[in-house]
């Protein structure tokens, strides 16, 4: 029998490889190009991104509009409580921005994001003032898991202030057919800045088992009664067996601290959930109120842009980025949706949310919660 030598297995050639680079690269341009002819067509058709239209457009209150849209067939439905991330352009730049849903989630071809404008919300503002009926806005599916607890065995408490009623009210459309028995208190500065105030009267109506409380906060008020800021006195008076309930809860960072340190106070911290994001929600500590006061200048290289500059440590690596005429890709800008991620190949950093340092060494960090407290250099 004659032994016939096998060849093994080689690596792939140079021209194997760039047969198959050229194969992708071929199929992503005929994939953007589909795309693009998809979209002139109508704006709000698309192979793989989810679109929505704005049918309607309503005044909440003075510097709050809720926005009524109608997405594409690829939109997958929503938890209440979740929110989508909306994806802007303006002035060339893209922008993103996570807005809570607040609409029934039984309604599949009508969802609403009702919008604060900001005092210096960039993307709040353009929306409150260029936003039309008939534009289409750029979606992510929906996020985020603040939502309702599927096994309700337990009574439930909502807290909410400001526009971190914006969850809650979607929540209350799925909890008023499975809850028997639900409270929530709802903290506005004035009347006139109440967000759904009709929706959530007319729920309350319907239900003998919702009781709203609504507690206005600029003119103080008793604390026994419906006013004033919380306290735990307020508290025990509006809903004494507050410590059996399941709590959920939304608004300010400050309100969310007095409710946090109360219940563990009391020894009931498991049973109160928080929703941590702003922008669509209101509860994260933004990253220049815990950034590190130092003035030391550091080096921050931009390997692929072949760009370097000097930072002081006060801005976001992204803030730094975008001073030098650099545009990242970037999102939320509050480390919630990791778009501006980037790989650090060397120097320390500091997250902005943590307080901690990262290693020397080569990591995937967060531009836009990290700050350099060494000379660095990143793949951007």
């Amino acid at each position: 029998m004659t032994w016939i030598p096998r060849r093994l297995p080689t690596a792939p050639s140079i021209g194997f490889a760039r047969d198959i680079a050229s194969t992708w690269l071929t199929g992503l341009f005929k994939a953007e190009l589909t795309e693009f002819y998809i979209s002139h067509l109508s704006p709000l058709w698309s192979g793989r991104q989810v679109k929505a239209r704005v049918i309607e457009i309503v005044r909440e209150s003075a510097d709050c509009k809720s926005f009524i849209l109608q997405p594409n067939s690829l939109w997958k439905g929503f938890r209440p409580g979740q929110f989508v991330m909306v994806t802007i352009e303006i002035d060339g730049v893209r922008q993103q921005r996570c807005y809570s849903l607040s609409s029934d989630w039984r309604d599949s071809q009508r969802i609403r994001i009702t919008v604060k404008e900001k005092k210096d919300g960039h993307v709040s503002t353009w929306l409150h003032r260029n936003l039309q009926k008939q534009d289409v806005l750029l979606l992510s599916q929906a996020q985020g898991e603040f939502t309702a607890p599927t096994s309700l065995s337990e009574s439930l408490l909502l807290i909410a202030a400001g526009s971190g009623i914006t969850p809650i009210r979607a929540m209350l459309y799925e909890l008023e057919e499975r809850s028997r028995n639900l409270v929530l208190i709802y903290y506005a500065r004035t009347q006139d800045e109440l967000i759904f105030a009709e929706e959530i009267r007319t729920a309350a109506a319907r239900r003998p088992d919702l009781t709203v409380h609504i507690c206005y906060t600029s003119g103080g008020g008793d604390l026994h009664t419906q006013g004033g800021r919380f306290h735990p006195d307020q508290l025990k008076h509006l809903v004494p067996d507050y410590h059996e309930r399941r709590t959920l809860v939304c608004g300010p960072e400050g309100l969310m601290q007095r409710l946090r340190q109360h219940w563990r106070e009391e020894g009931i911290e498991a049973r109160i959930c928080f929703e941590d994001f702003t922008g669509a929600f209101s509860g994260l500590i933004k990253p220049e109120q815990t950034a590190p006061q130092q003035t030391a200048a550091h080096r921050v290289i931009f390997e692929r842009s072949a760009c370097a500059v000097d930072a002081d440590g006060r801005q976001s690596l992204l803030d730094v980025a975008e001073s030098a005429g650099l545009r990242p890709h970037c999102g939320c800008r509050m480390g919630i949706c990791h778009s501006c991620t980037a790989r650090k190949r060397s120097g320390v950093v500091r997250n902005l949310l943590t307080g901690k340092a990262s290693s020397g060494g080569s990591e995937e960090i967060q531009l836009c919660i990290c700050v350099p407290i060494t000379d660095v250099s990143l793949e951007v």
